[in-house]
């Protein structure tokens, strides 16, 4: 969203098209939310990292947990 400076509705869309995952506008910004609180201070060293880098490569992969859906996602 932030590298690519796309709008939730694109995200959304993007990720349907690209993954076949169904997440919905307004879920971005609560994922987005969940991540900073996740990574903490870190996130913001992760964020720099990406905008500055050369190569951005986002990535995707879901599998079930008892009997509940994981995701996992990767940015290279």
């Amino acid at each position: 969203k932030i590298g690519m400076r796309m709008s939730a509705e694109n995200v959304s869309q993007t990720m349907n098209d690209l993954f076949g995952i169904d997440v919905s506008e307004g879920e971005i910004p609560k994922i987005l939310k969940s991540l900073t609180e996740a990574f903490g201070d870190r996130y913001d060293d992760l964020l720099n990292a990406i905008r500055d880098s050369t190569y951005r490569h986002m990535d995707s992969t879901s599998w079930r947990n008892d009997g509940k859906n994981e995701n996992l996602w990767t940015f290279v």
